[in-house]
């Protein structure tokens, strides 16, 4: 993906995904070509009431292997639907809806960041 300004498709879909932990999961937006240090990004977002730190049950460990399957499994193959794919990505998982740059400290989110090789996510720690 290059070049051009952020562009939202909110919401994406009401439907639940499936992942290993179990939880509710429910992507909330994807931000194609949103601005980076290094060039435009990709974000995939995610709903995870589950990781909430009052009344939730999935821990960041599990919240991870959580988003590392999602993005194997779900946003490289919609990414490939969408043109070539991108060098990296970003999934984030929020216990309830913030708005893309916005702060809630009472939200529980987690970032994660993934350079795409060959097809497959590798996760970089930032």
């Amino acid at each position: 993906m290059s070049g051009g300004t952020a562009s939202a498709l909110t919401p994406v879909s009401p439907e639940e995904i499936a992942v290993p932990s179990g939880q509710v999961v429910l992507l909330n937006e994807i931000i194609l070509d949103a601005p980076g240090p290094d060039g435009p990004i990709t974000h995939y977002r995610y709903f995870m009431p589950g990781i909430a730190r009052d009344g939730g049950s999935v821990g960041f460990a599990q919240a991870a292997d959580d988003l590392q399957y999602l993005c194997d499994s779900a946003v490289v193959p919609d990414l490939a639907l969408k043109g070539p794919l991108p060098d990296a990505v970003i999934l984030s998982a929020a216990d309830r809806v913030v708005a893309f740059g916005d702060t809630d400290p009472d939200a529980t989110q987690f970032f994660t960041a993934f350079d795409i090789v060959n097809g497959r996510c590798i996760l970089e720690p930032f």
